[in-house]
């Protein structure tokens, strides 16, 4: 069944002892519901927070925003939310059984099938749940026992045109091609619009040598779902097949078009580049193959080939290299390589090939498949990372580029005009400064850039050295103005005043951070020093700034955000810097801990989560970073999904 959830509304009795909370909680769902309905999963989830805050004890409310974290590819979120709903409602069939949904997309097959056996026991007519525990038997291979399962279904609701279309696909499986169309067809008619079930007879013609009806179906499909990346490919797939390059090209680049992470669309349409005679066009598509999956083996290979045709005899050994990098057994490999070298006339090396490629063939003509390559290895270097759901997606984008954390937190001075565009977050000693000294500007804290215009009558007036007169308030707007002119020394100056005369001025010590920290930024950038804070997860190497763990150059910010700490326990946000430095200066076990420390004080720090989670992606902890995306999705980090999506699943 497609990856979308469609729900059923079981909506428990609310009970509450008061009556304009029963109203707010009523309507919070309904609006939810109807977010959700709509495929605005974000808006949805936050309702349903709303709720949850209000009563958190309504199992729905968990049900649902588990639906709208499914939706949007947060798995792991969906299954703590339908845990919570189990925990207050256990005997609920459809919580267990969208719980294995979830667990069967992060491939808990033993999780999921768990589920899917609990939704069965206690609700044994749930036809759902024996087509869902059947596709786990297919996943399994156990095709008769999924045959099984999508009999019962069946047998229990006939107008379910999923229990047909699986059964086909188990019949399929068993090369009961014949079988399995009439069950295809039945699908097709309980359900003319499910281009999947077009989609699925279409692999079962090709399977049956009928490649046109094939192409029919995929035909079929996209008209239903002119956005399926799946059905283009197929039908790429069997145009090529009676020899139709040019369908077949334009089939394989609306998949890209659709996918631009498509890797094994990018390797197919190498492919057929290649067989029309265009190598440096298909050498362009290997290299997108390679940005996307770097350790396949058939890329390095197949590139290493076209190389060669094009006589760049230097490059097809590099990736003969890499190639036998990857696997020391690929005869073929060696061979080939042999003849590279003999072409740049390294005949010595050439001979070392050759004689690899007979020893290798040799020790391995009397093993068996099994004994050969260790089949796991195998798979992962020969697996492509194609989803085929980029194209059908709803509400994330996306990420081709480098993702990094959330930038430092800091108190900015801005035209009122223009507080609403840069999400100032709510403090009650930002409120104190802007209540000392109103003006036409205004304190703010915020990690977003101002880029409004100085009202120049205005701050003439606060750059007069007479208008201050002790004022903190205006102290620190001169200083705040000073150094967005990158006029640092006197920024500096009046920070130092601040702190000098009101040594208790916790945002004095904050911010002369963060100044410390824009004057060590603008002198790297004379070094051509990358100045992101933090990490490029996309890429695969590292692109922090090149200091070494704990270098002193960031001692003296350090000291001040610690500063601050020490006289204001509650300012979370000078944690959250602090992690930011450490995670600069590599330092990632520092990081987690102060974004940990930031988390503990303020439990929905958003940015902390996200940032958090990043450093645990990076250093491998996934578990721990991809709990940390969901919760920071869960709060309204859309980024977040977009991490998720890439990383998590």
């Amino acid at each position: 069944m497609t990856k979308k959830i469609f729900i059923f509304f079981f909506l428990l009795t609310i009970s509450t002892n008061l009556l304009f909370s029963q109203w707010n909680i009523e309507y919070f769902m309904n609006v939810g519901r109807d977010k959700f309905m709509n495929n605005e999963y974000l808006a949805a989830i936050d309702y349903f927070n709303t709720v949850i805050r209000i009563k958190p004890d309504i199992a729905d409310a968990y049900y649902f925003r588990a639906n709208s974290k499914y939706n949007l590819g947060d798995y792991r979120g969906a299954i703590l939310d339908y845990s919570t709903a189990i925990s207050i409602v256990p005997n609920f069939s459809y919580y267990y059984m969208y719980r294995g949904r979830a667990k069967e997309r992060l491939y808990d097959l033993k999780g999921a099938m768990e589920d899917y056996s609990n939704a069965i026991d206690i609700r044994i007519n749930n036809a759902e749940a024996y087509i869902y525990r059947g596709i786990v038997y297919l996943n399994l291979k156990k095709y008769d026992y999924a045959i099984i399962d999508f009999n019962v279904a069946i047998m229990l609701d006939n107008k379910n045109g999923y229990g047909f279309l699986y059964r086909a696909v188990a019949k399929q499986f068993k090369t009961q091609y014949q079988e399995a169309l009439v069950d295809f067809n039945k699908a097709i008619q309980l359900d003319p619009t499910n281009a999947d079930a077009y989609i699925k007879r279409g692999r079962n013609l090709y399977d049956m040598k009928n490649v046109n009806g094939a192409i029919e179906d995929y035909n079929h499909a996209i008209k239903v779902d002119p956005k399926n990346s799946l059905a283009y490919f197929y039908r790429g797939v069997s145009k090529f097949e009676i020899l139709d390059y040019v369908g077949a090209m334009k089939d394989y680049d609306k998949v890209i078009e659709l996918d631009p992470q498509n890797d094994l669309t990018y390797y197919n349409r190498a492919e057929l580049k290649a067989k029309v005679g265009d190598f440096k066009g298909a050498i362009e598509d290997y290299d997108h193959v390679v940005l996307i999956n770097p350790t396949n083996i058939f890329t390095y290979f197949n590139r290493a080939v076209t190389y060669q045709r094009l006589n760049n005899n230097y490059k097809a050994i590099e990736d003969y290299s890499v190639a036998i990098k990857l696997n020391p057994e690929f005869a073929t490999a060696y061979y080939n390589r042999s003849i590279a070298r003999n072409s740049v006339k390294d005949f010595k090396g050439a001979a070392y090939d050759y004689n690899m490629a007979v020893r290798i063939k040799a020790s391995l003509k009397n093993l068996s498949d099994q004994d050969r390559i260790d089949t796991t290895k195998l798979a992962k270097l020969t697996e492509f990372k194609a989803s085929f759901e980029e194209g059908n997606s709803s509400g994330i984008k996306n990420i081709d580029s480098g993702i990094l954390p959330f930038p430092n937190f800091k108190i900015n001075y801005v035209l009122k005009d223009s507080v609403k565009t840069i999400q100032n977050k709510e403090n009650e000693k930002i409120t104190e400064l802007n209540v000392a000294y109103p003006s036409n500007y205004q304190f703010v804290l915020t990690n977003k850039t101002d880029k409004a215009s100085h009202d120049t009558a205005d701050l003439s007036k606060i750059l007069e050295p007479k208008s201050i007169d002790g004022n903190k308030a205006k102290l620190l707007a001169r200083a705040i103005i000073k150094a967005k002119d990158q006029d640092y020394n006197s920024s500096m100056d009046d920070y130092n005043t601040i702190v000098a005369t009101k040594p208790d001025c916790s945002l004095g010590y904050f911010n002369r951070a963060n100044t410390r920290y824009d004057i060590l930024t603008f002198l790297k950038s004379f070094k051509n020093v990358n100045n992101n804070i933090g990490l490029d997860i996309s890429s695969k190497t590292q692109t922090i700034n090149n200091q070494k763990k704990n270098e002193p150059i960031y001692d003296d910010i350090v000291a001040d955000f610690k500063k601050c700490i020490q006289l204001d326990h509650s300012f979370y946000y000078a944690y959250f810097n602090i992690g930011n430095i450490k995670l600069e200066s590599k330092d990632f076990v520092s990081a987690i801990s102060n974004y940990s420390k930031a988390i503990g004080i303020e439990p929905k720090f958003t940015e902390a989560y996200y940032n958090r989670g990043l450093t645990y992606i990076y250093i491998q902890e996934k578990d721990k970073g991809c709990t940390d995306m969901s919760k920071a999705g869960e709060l309204g980090v859309q980024e977040a999904y977009a991490v998720i999506k890439k990383y998590c699943n």
